[in-house]
């Protein structure tokens, strides 16, 4: 997907309005977006620019009298725009609770990634091989407004049925690089969003850690999360 180039008003506007999507779930209109985010424009401006965000196909309007949500192509433009290993790392309060050193490896991932589901609010992943997964969180993830459609909970559930083809599958591709799946990019699904990356999961072996959330899940503060975690665990298993 081609990242689109915007200037700085439509860049802070867009930061904006995703991360109060991300937050409430609702539609955002020009009014929220003065109160809540500081912009010294007038609403007319703020609508100018929001309309020129639509015809970009950042953003688009669910209902002719509601606000604005962001797209598939507007999260990814917020995610390139927005996260970086370090900043997001370093910006993460969440304190993540290290397996003690003569622990069971594979048990001691296993607490972490609950503790992570915890700080998350979504599923996570781990895989210890291709074949050999552990999941957790997922009552996190069915809390999620999106998840109110018996339609979406079957679907993702037919996903679960599949999850050891599909690890299977990502396993070699996901290296030191934190990847963000988004939307038709997803191989969980076009409904949800992921952040995945190779970690440690005992002492000279390595395997997956993933945050799964659906497409409105907070990229930033999970990407943070998840390479908190994975410097973590990186010290734990030396």
């Amino acid at each position: 997907m081609t990242t689109v180039s915007l200037d700085t008003r439509k860049k802070d506007l867009l930061k904006a309005l995703v991360s109060e999507y991300v937050r409430t779930a609702a539609p955002v209109g020009s009014v929220t977006l003065v109160q809540k985010h500081g912009f010294d424009l007038s609403s007319a401006t703020i609508r100018h620019e929001l309309g020129a965000l639509e015809e970009l196909g950042l953003i688009e309007q669910p209902h002719t009298s509601a606000g604005r949500i962001p797209t598939e192509r507007g999260f990814r433009t917020y995610v390139d725009l927005v996260i970086s290993r370090e900043a997001s790392a370093a910006k993460t309060k969440a304190k993540i609770r290290l397996p003690q050193a003569d622990s069971d490896p594979e048990a001691a991932v296993k607490s972490v990634a609950k503790h992570v589901a915890e700080q998350a609010q979504e599923a996570v992943l781990v895989a210890f091989a291709p074949r050999h997964i552990y999941y957790t969180g997922v009552s996190h993830l069915f809390s999620q407004p999106e998840f109110q459609e018996y339609g979406r909970v079957v679907r993702f559930s037919e996903l679960i049925d599949r999850l050891d083809d599909i690890v299977g599958d990502i396993f070699p591709r996901v290296k030191d690089e934190t990847l963000v799946w988004i939307g038709q990019e997803n191989p969980f699904g076009n409904l949800c969003g992921t952040v995945i990356v190779r970690c440690p999961v005992a002492s000279k072996k390595f395997g997956v850690l993933g945050i799964l959330g659906p497409m409105r899940m907070d990229y930033e503060r999970c990407y943070g999360l998840l390479n908190l975690t994975r410097q973590m665990l990186a010290g734990a298993f030396g």
